[in-house]
């Protein structure tokens, strides 16, 4: 009785430890599973906050700690939120704006189409429509509302003195927030629009400052000639921050300075002199965006010819003149003509490729091709060829083509002028 009761207890004993080390194994998994999803929400968070615009690296790094869900729900179209809402915002904690629910992410760049009136998503659009490049919005109510004058935060934002937009409820720049509610800014896609010609002036060009004195910034700029000439320029600072450095070394006279993108700090390396820099964009006003979307705004899109080329982005076609775009150095396009400009001129580096998309010409082309295939009665292979030309006369040229009578250096006098031609343009 006894051994068989020391049985027993010993087959308890056994089958309590198993489910205590299961026990133990599952609170493991947990912490695990736990530890994963806060890194998942801290890489996520810093990729959003990166998106607001945060000029401090180090800022976006104490952002990261807070609790955030970056999983927002997916427009309902952009809304505008009324003054009066703004300022009841200042009483809602960042804990009850967002909320543990799992939503769609939601729209973080402009949609360029609808700039220039091309857009045939309508509301079922992933992108946010705006009749600016940019725009600024709130966090509430569990979606992302439109600020009320945007426009003059924008212009706020693009002053380096300036570290918030002073208003009845202020939106402070460095925190990206408006009392207690998260605001952020979007604009439209870089990849967009920077390859489009007429359109690249939309972009956000992001500017470098540093402060010489109170409320003087001087953006970074290589002026040749100048005794304090930088070897550091603002386009140079802003692919180093985001090619993700951390420090960068450059000189101005015969100082030599370290520029930390964590701190926004420039360090003089002999005196050890701290300055402060920040990062902003170029402002863009109404009469630029107008100005840039003009030719597409100002008529309806023209008629598609059966013939144009599939690879053409049809709604970059305006109704009169060409549009211009920057090939992607990937894309099958700038492979080839890169290889077929390398046969006879492998000593040049290609600095870029455009394609022109002209309408008319192409309907010119695709006419007086089929009016030789008719009259030889057979296929005609056609022939890709170079002409070479100067820089200035290439506005003309890509709007009335080339005209094979004259010279490389004539082709402007007489621009209505068109000459056949099988050079695809």
């Amino acid at each position: 009785m006894d051994r068989k009761k020391s049985k027993l207890s010993g087959a308890q004993f056994s089958e309590n430890r198993k489910d205590e080390e299961e026990k133990r194994e599952k609170d493991k998994d947990g912490v695990l599973a736990q530890g994963t999803k806060q890194s998942r929400i801290a890489t996520d968070a810093h990729i959003r906050l990166e998106k607001h615009g945060l000029t401090s690296r180090s800022e976006i790094e104490t952002a990261v700690l807070r609790p955030q869900n970056d999983s927002l729900p997916i427009s309902e179209r952009d809304e505008l939120l009324p003054q009066a809402d703004i300022c009841s915002l200042h009483t809602i904690s960042a804990s009850s704006v967002h909320s543990n629910t799992q939503r769609a992410k939601p729209p973080d760049e402009i949609c360029f189409l609808n700039l220039i009136g091309r857009c045939q998503m309508g509301k079922i659009c992933d992108k946010v429509h705006s009749s600016m490049p940019y725009k600024w919005q709130i966090w509430s109510n569990n979606k992302w509302r439109r600020l009320p004058n945007y426009v003059n935060i924008e212009k706020d934002y693009c002053n380096p003195a300036k570290t918030q937009h002073a208003c009845a409820s202020p939106v402070d720049f460095h925190t990206m927030t408006c009392g207690s509610a998260d605001v952020r800014r979007i604009s439209v896609g870089l990849c967009n629009v920077s390859a489009i010609y007429s359109l690249s002036s939309l972009s956000t060009k992001w500017v470098w400052y540093w402060e010489e004195s109170g409320s003087i910034w001087k953006e970074f700029t290589s002026l040749a000639g100048e005794t304090q000439s930088s070897s550091m320029t603002s386009a140079e600072l802003e692919r180093r921050y985001l090619n993700n450095e951390t420090v960068v070394a450059f000189t101005a006279g015969d100082n030599l300075y370290g520029l930390n993108f964590q701190d926004m700090i420039q360090t003089n390396m002999i005196t050890r002199t701290q300055r402060l820099v920040r990062r902003r964009p170029a402002f863009i006003s109404k009469e630029q965006v107008c100005k840039a979307c003009d030719k597409y705004r100002s008529s309806d899109p023209p008629n598609i010819p059966a013939s144009l080329p599939n690879y053409w982005d049809h709604c970059l076609l305006p109704a009169e003149g060409y549009e211009r775009i920057r090939l992607n150095t990937a894309s099958l396009q700038y492979s080839m003509v890169h290889s077929l400009f390398n046969r006879t001129m492998a000593r040049c580096n290609i600095l870029s490729i455009d394609r022109i998309q002209n309408v008319v010409l192409w309907t010119f082309f695709s006419v007086q091709r089929d009016n030789m295939k008719t009259r030889a009665k057979k296929n005609i292979d056609g022939k890709l060829l170079f002409h070479g030309t100067s820089s200035k006369y290439v506005d003309a040229i890509c709007r009335d083509n080339i005209d094979l009578s004259r010279g490389p250096d004539r082709q402007a006098e007489k621009p209505n002028c068109v000459r056949n031609s099988d050079k695809e343009t």
